[in-house]
């Protein structure tokens, strides 16, 4: 695709990761422009997992991958681009942005209610209050205020642990389950054991136990595999 005198440097487009960087100061011409855009295309919904809401834009065409990239840019709000998608009738490719998450399709309907029309506002707030009543039914956020993990330890200084995702983690449990590895990992390969050899069956699974039951029991009984001395 060619690029247009006015278009900003390749290194400050957005990617189709979401990099939010914006290389400009986001003014209220950027917002009204985004919001005009969100009027005619764009709509608010709320997935079925959770009832997320989330905004999706779509724009067709040569021009649409460089138009969807500039509303995430002169937006601020971190999101996707996805595409080129075809109609098998028009055969023209076209793209879509999608921004999902309750505090980014927020913290944008902020940024753009003034210059949004009336349906385009209701619609949102519809979407926010069923996301609100769904987090009520269903308690989403109850593990997050939960004081101890589901085998009892309680969350204090010590024993909590935040992973990459902000989510709670208890240390006891984590160490437990390292432990359980390592030993597993330090059992004797059966495979190179010398079968009914103790070593084998301490190597042995409960699921290749049974298998080694089953197989025995069919060779008693005179099944398959078996030979008469």
């Amino acid at each position: 695709m060619k690029r247009r005198p006015d278009d900003p440097p390749p290194h400050q487009l957005l990617s189709h990761t979401g990099d939010t960087t914006a290389p400009m100061d986001i003014t209220d011409v950027h917002l009204a422009w985004v919001a005009g855009f969100w009027d005619g295309e764009g709509c608010v919904s709320t997935l079925k997992r959770y009832a997320t809401p989330q905004f999706t834009l779509t724009q067709a065409g040569a021009e649409g991958e460089r138009l969807c990239r500039r509303v995430l840019e002169w937006s601020g709000i971190e999101g996707r681009v996805h595409g080129p998608y075809v109609d098998l009738r028009s055969r023209t490719p076209h793209y879509k942005v999608r921004i999902t998450g309750y505090t980014k399709v927020k913290q944008l309907h902020d940024r753009c209610r003034p210059w949004l029309s009336e349906t385009k506002n209701a619609q949102a707030e519809r979407c926010f209050e069923r996301f609100a009543a769904y987090r009520v039914d269903h308690k989403v956020n109850a593990w997050k205020n939960r004081p101890n993990c589901l085998q009892g330890h309680v969350y204090d200084e010590k024993n909590l642990a935040l992973n990459a995702r902000g989510h709670k983690r208890c240390r006891r449990c984590h160490a437990d389950s390292e432990k359980r590895r390592r030993l597993r990992r330090s059992q004797p390969d059966r495979s190179s054991a010398p079968l009914g050899s103790p070593a084998a069956l301490v190597a042995d699974s409960a699921s290749g136990a049974r298998r080694k039951f089953r197989a025995g029991a069919v060779r008693a009984v005179g099944g398959e595999g078996f030979e008469p001395s």
